[in-house]
């Protein structure tokens, strides 16, 4: 049985979702075949998405309960009798909604997850898995252990930033290839690359082109962070450093597709 600390979260999303790739359906699939609970939430969010699918995200709680207690009509008898339970049922059903759009709503905002990376490194809550100044080495590490895109991870010793190492990560539930680079003034310099479309990032970025490379810089609570595309993958820079300094090293590490 599986142990607690490793059930499913943001990857139920995805399943519910279709956002996992090959490897990580079948991942998902064996780990849901064998565990009772994570079964019972991917079934208790499908229940949920059918119930409230094509609700306004912005609805009041009552329009919801109202809404709710209309699409449950159409459901059968054995979904039907969760009115029974009354106002509080509704309530929960309405919890359960706003914990869905909650989550897609996080699983969206790029920025703030490349930012709790960089905070959670920073704080020691997660190690780097290779460590290595070489970038051969930690682009072959990526591969072997299962990144399907191709990483490139550059040597930046000459502008005075040197790769310490990286790790295979999750970015918003994504697979990505995370790697830190140390900079002058013991500053630290995280970059991550995975899978996406700069049409995902939200709104309230400023945005610059660079040897016609569209990149796109965000900036909040002191930290920097500069995204841009790279065909079908995403890369971001963050760091706490002088802003124009990231930028300028994005527009160093950029490769035109």
């Amino acid at each position: 049985m599986n142990d607690v600390r490793n059930h499913l979260d943001v990857e139920i999303q995805d399943l519910l979702d279709g956002r996992l790739n090959a490897a990580e359906l079948r991942r998902v699939e064996l780990h849901l075949a064998d565990c009772e609970r994570c079964r019972a939430v991917r079934d208790a969010l499908g229940r949920v998405r059918r119930s409230v699918r094509g609700l306004p995200p912005a609805a009041g709680l009552d329009v919801l309960k109202r809404e709710i207690v209309e699409r449950l009509e159409g459901e059968p008898p054995r979904i039907r009798r969760l009115r029974r339970f009354g106002v509080a049922a509704l309530l929960a059903a309405a919890a359960i909604l706003a914990v869905v759009l909650l989550l897609a709503s996080r699983r969206k905002d790029l920025p703030a997850a490349a930012a709790s990376d960089f905070d959670q490194y920073t704080s020691r809550a997660f190690s780097l898995e290779l460590a290595t100044g070489h970038p051969e080495l930690l682009e072959g590490y990526f591969s072997q252990r299962g990144v399907k895109f191709p990483t490139r991870v550059f040597d930046l010793s000459m502008m005075g930033y040197r790769l310490i190492g990286g790790r295979v990560h999750r970015l918003a539930g994504r697979t990505s290839a995370l790697f830190v680079y140390r900079g002058p003034n013991d500053r630290t310099l995280l970059c991550e690359m995975f899978e996406g479309l700069a049409s995902e990032l939200p709104a309230g970025a400023e945005r610059r082109v660079h040897n016609g490379i569209p990149f796109f810089l965000y900036r909040r609570s002191g930290r920097t962070e500069v995204f841009w595309p790279e065909g079908r993958i995403l890369c971001v820079l963050v760091s706490d450093m002088n802003a124009e300094e990231v930028v300028q090293l994005a527009f160093a590490k950029a490769v035109k597709p």
